[in-house]
C-alpha cells in the first residue's frame, strides 16, 4: 500500500518506480525481509523539487503518523525551515 501511494505520486511527475524486495546486511533491519521501491529518474527530467518534496512528506505523514508527529517537534520544524525556507507542514 505504501509503495503504491508513493509510486502514484512519483508517476505524476514522470518518475518510474519498480517494486523490489531485499534483505539488508547492515542496520536496524539487517537480516530481515523488506519490501520497497526502486526509483528511476530520467536524466533530463525537470522536477518541481520543493513541491514534490512537500507532497512526498505529506503522503508519508498520512501513511506513518509518527513521521508527522516528529515533524511537529521544534528541532525538526527548525530543520525543515533551514532546508525549505518554510516551516509549515
Amino acid at each position: 500500500m505504501t509503495s503504491s501511494r508513493v509510486s502514484k505520486l512519483f508517476a505524476q511527475y514522470g518518475i518510474v518506480t519498480t517494486k523490489v524486495s531485499f534483505v539488508p546486511e547492515h542496520g536496524l533491519y539487517a537480516g530481515m525481509f523488506c519490501r520497497g521501491i526502486c526509483i528511476e529518474f530520467p536524466s533530463n527530467l525537470q522536477l518541481p523539487n520543493y513541491t514534490l518534496t512537500i507532497k512526498l512528506l505529506d503522503t508519508l505523514a498520512v501513511l506513518y503518523p509518527s513521521l508527522r508527529d516528529s515533524l511537529l517537534k521544534p528541532h525538526y520544524r527548525h530543520r525543515l525551515m533551514q532546508i525549505t525556507g518554510d516551516s509549515r507542514f
